[in-house]
């Protein structure tokens, strides 16, 4: 999760890992709800992306 903002990683771990509601986040980082859930949704298409760049670094299994 290094790279991402400090605000995106923490909504991440309390989410996914924790188990927080996006209110009870958004409380706590005194942020809307829908900022979590965007937060949340963009860290882990981060996560997805860099996995996927790790099982193929040149792109050759890409289609194109």
């Amino acid at each position: 999760m290094s790279g991402m903002t400090p605000r995106r990683q923490i909504a991440l771990r309390l989410h996914r890992y924790e188990g927080f509601s996006y209110e009870e986040i958004a409380r706590r980082l005194s942020i809307s709800p829908t900022a979590v859930k965007k937060h949340v949704a963009r860290g882990v298409a981060e996560i997805a992306a860099r996995l996927a760049e790790a099982e193929d670094p040149a792109g050759k299994d890409r289609q194109g």
